[in-house]
């Protein structure tokens, strides 16, 4: 194939090779190019199929290769690298009760294919779990190594730093004028300060409380006829 010179071809067959899980026929599918299909190489018909099989996030390499040429068909073979699947997925760095409390918010079963978003959904269950906990600065690192025990797997090693639970330190309103702040701050339900002589209080900062009580701010200043607080 001369890269200087596209020409047209009818192609006369697409193998798929490199692969022990996937399916072929789904492969050719995805790609959208079959059999009998008229493609001009080079060009956009094979870089637009790469690009499709990229997209599905379960390839770690892809290659195409032209086999052979008979006349006017073309014959090619996606020689592709499968992204490793789990194997098994072990915690470090926190104790059990919070280990069992995680594997019912990770979405990891084994055989899955282990992708960027993957490792990216796990790593933001893990960061909303402690962060309902009031731990806003938890530090996920996950390490894969290959499973020897079996072909193309992977354990996943999830390290966890949780941190210190961040509390509230002060509540400072800026811009009232109407109430004083003590009273504002007893329509706050959930966000409390902290005091040395609460000692039944809590001061954990969490966000969905945090913002719930904002509302609840806002319904009060609504209640007393400003409609227009923000």
């Amino acid at each position: 194939v001369d890269s200087a010179q596209p020409q047209q071809y009818r192609i006369g067959g697409i193998e798929f090779t490199g692969i022990k899980f996937l399916d072929p026929a789904s492969l050719m599918s995805v790609s959208g190019l079959k059999v009998g299909d008229e493609i001009t190489v080079p060009g956009e018909d094979i870089s637009r199929a790469i690009q499709k099989l990229w997209d599905q996030g379960i390839l770690g390499d892809v290659d195409v290769y032209v086999t052979r040429i008979e006349g006017n068909q073309i014959f090619l073979n996606f020689d592709l690298k499968e992204r490793p699947r789990l194997s098994r997925f072990e915690f470090k760095g926190i104790n059990k009760s919070q280990q069992d409390a995680l594997r019912e918010k990770i979405n990891l079963i084994r055989g899955k294919v282990v992708t960027d978003a993957v490792l990216n959904q796990t790593r933001a269950a893990i960061r909303k779990y402690y962060a309902e906990k009031s731990y806003l600065n938890a530090k996920i690192n996950i390490v894969q190594r290959p499973d020897s025990l079996l072909p193309n797997s992977v354990v996943l090693n999830i390290n966890i730093d949780r941190g210190d639970k961040v509390k509230i330190s002060e509540i400072i309103f800026e811009g009232n004028e109407a109430f004083a702040n003590k009273k504002l701050r007893r329509q706050l339900k959930k966000t409390k300060e902290k005091r040395l002589y609460k000692i039944f209080t809590s001061s954990k900062f969490q966000r969905s409380e945090y913002e719930n009580d904002k509302q609840l701010l806002l319904d009060f200043y609504n209640s007393e006829g400003y409609r227009d607080a923000i």
